[in-house]
């Protein structure tokens, strides 16, 4: 992600609360950016979420075939960030 977008991100998600920056101790001019409560609360709501979806998309494949898809398309990403 550029930093262009990253901080339009980021400044979306402290509008909405789920973010903060606060400045490091090493370098005033950077920022570490924390999720606050809300925030965590709602990438939990969130990741339950995308695991239900998956778990509705996989379900026509045995245990198996969904391990061999994980290793295809695992080894699909390697070789395609390699590419870059």
């Amino acid at each position: 992600m550029d930093k262009s977008s990253m901080v339009y991100v980021i400044d979306e998600l402290e509008r909405q609360g789920f973010a903060e920056r606060q400045r490091t101790r090493r370098d005033r001019r950077s920022y570490a950016v924390r999720f606050t409560p809300a925030g965590e609360e709602r990438l939990r709501a969130a990741g339950a979420t995308a695991a239900a979806a998956m778990e509705e998309l996989l379900a026509p494949f045995s245990a198996a075939q969904r391990a061999q898809l994980d290793d295809l398309l695992s080894r699909f990403v390697d070789h395609a960030s390699q590419q870059g």
